[in-house]
């Protein structure tokens, strides 16, 4: 036979079953055995995970943040909501009824402030009365102002010391009783003291220095008119009916 002649010999190969290959234990105890397979990323594959999962993170911590604004927020709205001296919500009654001291708190003091600031160091100290509202504090449901009337060193001054007074006594706009009566009594003393003064020019023209028998004028060491020294309150109206 012709080796030449020969292409190809086939014959049957035998077939080898390919199992799969054992891994190694955790421990890496198994020595010599294959390694395990491993799996490459992109550095832009790896670059897009690390960026969900930051991404993630921080809508987490937003998430948190949220919940936690709200929580505070709810705590300041529970704070903030008045309630009674033993803790417990108020009642609608209440409610009004704390409402309506609140406001009377802000009027009477409003209200002497203005006699104050009109008289100047012709008033003294307001002093209050007080209602304890349902939620325990103590609020200003009355007050008064006390002005002294004093006369001057001459009728001028005693004069415009009596229109400080008046002034006084009518600044707020809801002048009380007490407040007409402090004016009155103002204006009174300003007569008077007009009257001194008449009566001083009087005298003073007069050689002898002689008086009429009727005037109303008293004279000091000095000579000089005096009147008498008033002292007068003023006050808050009284408040309408609370609940």
């Amino acid at each position: 036979m012709d080796v030449s002649a020969v292409i190809s010999i086939s014959g049957p190969r035998p077939v080898v079953d390919h199992l799969p290959t054992p891994r190694p234990p955790a421990d890496g105890a198994a020595a010599g055995l294959l390694p395990l397979d491993r799996v490459s990323i992109s550095s832009e594959a790896r670059r897009r995970q690390e960026q969900d999962a930051q991404g993630g993170t921080e809508q987490q911590a937003k998430g948190d943040g949220t919940a936690e604004q709200g929580a505070g927020q709810a705590a300041r709205s529970a704070a903030n909501e008045p309630q009674s001296a033993s803790g417990r919500p108020l009642t609608a009654d209440q409610q009004r009824l704390l409402e309506a001291l609140k406001a009377r708190d802000v009027h009477v003091r409003a209200h002497e402030a203005a006699h104050q600031a009109a008289g100047g160091d012709l008033t003294g100290p307001a002093s209050f009365s007080y209602e304890s509202g349902p939620d325990g504090h103590a609020y200003a449901v009355g007050g008064e102002v006390p002005v002294t009337a004093r006369s001057g060193r001459t009728p001028d001054e005693t004069i415009a010391i009596a229109q400080r007074v008046r002034a006084a006594a009518l600044a707020p706009a809801d002048p009380s009783p007490a407040d007409l009566a402090a004016a009155a009594t103002a204006t009174q003393l300003e007569l008077r003291a007009r009257q001194q003064k008449a009566a001083q020019v009087s005298a003073s023209a007069s050689a002898n220095g002689s008086r009429s028998s009727g005037s109303l004028v008293a004279l000091n060491a000095t000579g000089m008119p005096y009147t008498a020294l008033e002292r007068l309150v003023v006050r808050a109206p009284e408040p309408a009916e609370i609940f």
